[in-house]
């Protein structure tokens, strides 16, 4: 499982400046968040998923990865759509007669701007590694005050090493229990609790352990500011990328 982990490349989308990446996202967020239904702005939707799908060919990563990584939203998403096309309310009637066609649409509209947010994170984590993300952050956070702004982007950088540790943790704790035929419990709330209690231990160890590390190298918060050195091809893609997003909308 490669989920919140970044893939090394050599590509151009991987030597993109991780703050043009970071704006680059807020203004494909702000862009999918504006449209309206999905029968109004089909075109609009389809154009969005499919820049996504052309960054994701020239940053060189395999097409198997994404879709093993998005196999969360497979049951997710059907979910979704089922539950907003019926109003539920205490009505002794038939179940179908609460079904609605115009919840329906905003369910596939809410679908199809989740898959379109999910797909844009997973190709920002897995072009950018941890320190560039750090990095950037401490960029932005800097001129607000009162903020620190080294503590916050630690906390977040944090955050986002430990989500692939406790997915890699749960995979092999789950194969582990599966070469013990453990995988055969019957008992659905016996078989949650023997994977949840490893699972919890072993995170909860390498805290503790990562606690110790930061302690024994004395770790403030103070260091030297990273220097970022903008090109020139980082603004061409800001500028491309906010030119295709602006087309998308007003076309």
């Amino acid at each position: 499982m490669t989920f919140f982990h970044f893939v090394h490349r050599d590509s151009i989308i991987h030597k993109i400046d991780p703050r043009f990446k970071v704006l680059a996202m807020i203004v494909f967020g702000l862009t999918a968040m504006v449209l309206d239904s999905i029968t109004d702005d089909f075109f609009q939707f389809s154009a969005l998923f499919f820049t996504l799908i052309l960054i994701h060919y020239l940053a060189k990563l395999p097409i198997k990865s994404l879709l093993k990584e998005m196999n969360f939203f497979y049951v997710m998403i059907p979910l979704i759509i089922f539950l907003s096309s019926f109003n539920f309310m205490p009505n002794p009637a038939l179940f179908l007669d609460h079904f609605n066609l115009e919840n329906l649409l905003f369910g596939i509209t809410f679908s199809a701007k989740l898959i379109l947010f999910a797909f844009v994170s997973t190709l920002f984590i897995e072009t950018t590694s941890i320190r560039e993300i750090t990095y950037s952050l401490e960029w932005f956070f800097h001129p607000i005050p009162f903020i620190k702004e080294a503590d916050l982007a630690l906390m977040i950088n944090l955050t986002l090493t430990q989500i692939p540790v406790i997915f890699d943790t749960f995979s092999q704790v789950k194969i582990a229990q599966k070469s013990r035929c453990n995988d055969y419990q019957k008992n659905p709330i016996k078989k949650m609790v023997s994977l949840i209690i490893p699972v919890f231990t072993k995170i909860m160890k390498n805290v503790n352990e990562l606690e110790f590390a930061y302690h024994a190298r004395c770790y403030n918060g103070e260091k030297t500011k990273h220097k970022f050195n903008a090109t020139l091809s980082d603004y061409f893609f800001l500028t491309i990328f906010c030119v295709i997003c602006g087309l998308i909308l007003f076309i």
